[in-house]
């Protein structure tokens, strides 16, 4: 009975040594860096380009930012979703800019939206 309560111990210590601390202060955080810019793709729908930059003190990776597209400014009628990938989903490294590109294809126009909402998550290394 002594083996196994040894084994147990020992695999519970593994286990914990492996998780992050909830109370370490390296993360990252992703936020817009300068304004969006409305162009048009070659097939006429509105894209905007854009860039996020790591100001934490940890890596991030799989960065998606999701652009929500209403039709009215109180924001009750949504009309598209734009999603990009900074860095091609990749690391971004604490200081580092990262460029994306989203195209809100159910749009034939940017005068369509007349709000939008900007939401960015990541993953921490």
């Amino acid at each position: 009975m002594k083996r196994n309560e040894g084994v147990f111990i020992a695999c519970l210590c593994l286990i914990i040594a492996s998780c992050k601390s909830p109370f370490s202060s390296a993360a990252a955080n992703l936020v817009l860096d300068g304004n969006l810019v409305g162009v048009m793709t070659s097939d006429g729908r509105p894209e905007f380009d854009g860039a996020v930059i790591n100001t934490g003190n940890n890596t991030a990776y799989y960065c998606k930012v999701v652009l929500t597209c209403y039709s009215d400014e109180a924001k009750t009628t949504l009309i598209d979703t734009a999603i990009g990938y900074p860095a091609n989903l990749g690391d971004i490294p604490a200081g580092t800019r990262a460029v994306f590109q989203a195209v809100a294809f159910n749009c034939t126009s940017h005068e369509q939206i007349k709000a939008m909402t900007v939401n960015i998550s990541w993953l921490d290394r």
